[in-house]
């Protein structure tokens, strides 16, 4: 019998001192409109970095900004905003008051030491699900970090059984794991079939959206790859400007001999839809001069993956960007 594992993973759990606990539960049901604090907590105590959040409404997000899809100024546009919101403050104490959970930060100045909220979101990350009954008596292996070992099958160490999904490793996106879960059922069911992906697309739902596929600057510059990296801002670009949306931006990495799409990546509302011409690029090999003479409906946003391609040969129609020599 052919059993395929898909268990995915589990968050991660601080234990919150009782009283705390306690508290959180008489609070959560008395405020319709409250004020959080998410703690993103790391160790064995309620110590991390924390975004204040007052309202559903002015939600920030905490984001680790990604080194490829950004430029320095929205970089530095993003940070400050998420600095003025806490994410770079240490909450140090937890305790409960008569007015809420009084909390204490470490961190700049512009967050005050201390603040009252009514509830507390703890968020400290997820790890894979691999506690399955009877799974020590097989030959399945797991890795230093508690994945389960498989290979471009989705195959275990153990032949009648596959696993897919969050519990074989990063990264633990949805999308990527339906499609290991397609590859495992045409292997069971005698197909030729390997997942061997060249770009898993990755989106940061904030407010304007950060999506990115393929090769990254990081990665390219810890591997001594060398790159050429085209970007089209979407100042210029007249969809952006009817929709009052001026903080995004459009990047390739470009392999400078070959030409080829290497990476993707995109800052700015709807990211997340605009990347999957990204990783089609990818996969299919594209170059930038596939991508230049592609024609791109006007006005869209989808005209800067096109502006981007164009940058690469100094010749963009809405941007002054000549090709260095």
């Amino acid at each position: 019998m052919l059993r395929i594992i898909g268990k995915g993973d589990k968050q991660r759990f601080v234990p919150l001192p009782q009283p705390v606990l306690e508290e959180l539960r008489r609070l959560w049901a008395r405020h319709r409109n409250p004020r959080w604090i998410f703690p993103n907590v790391a160790g064995t105590a309620p110590v991390g970095r924390g975004v204040l959040i007052r309202t559903f409404a002015t939600a920030r997000h905490q984001v680790r900004l990604p080194g490829h899809p950004t430029s320095h100024s929205l970089r530095h546009s993003y940070a400050t905003r998420l600095l003025e919101n806490g994410v770079d403050t240490r909450v140090v104490q937890m305790k409960a008051d008569t007015g809420g959970i009084q909390v204490t930060f470490e961190g700049p100045a512009s967050v005050a030491r201390e603040q009252v909220f009514d509830r507390v979101l703890v968020a400290v990350g997820r790890r894979p699900n691999a506690s399955v009954p009877g799974l020590d008596r097989t030959r399945v292996r797991l890795d230093e970090r508690g994945f389960i070992v498989v290979d471009e099958q989705m195959r275990t160490g153990e032949p009648s059984i596959f696993a897919i999904g969050d519990v074989v490793g990063e990264p633990m996106l949805a999308h990527k794991a339906s499609h290991e879960g397609r590859v495992a059922a045409e292997v069971i069911a005698g197909e030729k079939a390997a997942f061997a992906p060249r770009a898993i697309p990755a989106v940061v739902f904030t407010d304007p959206e950060i999506a990115w596929a393929g090769l990254t600057e990081t990665q390219a510059q810890k591997a001594g790859r060398t790159v050429t990296v085209a970007k089209f801002p979407w100042a210029a670009s007249g969809r952006a400007i009817t929709i009052d949306r001026l903080d995004g931006l459009t990047k390739l990495l470009i392999d400078p001999t070959t030409e080829r799409i290497l990476g993707v990546g995109i800052v700015g509302s709807g990211a997340g839809e605009l990347i999957a011409e990204g990783v089609l690029a990818i996969e299919m090999g594209a170059n930038a001069t596939d991508l230049k003479l592609s024609i791109h409906p006007h006005p869209t946003l989808t005209e800067t993956l096109m502006e981007a391609g164009e940058v690469f040969f100094g010749q963009a129609t809405h941007v002054y960007k000549p090709k260095r020599t």
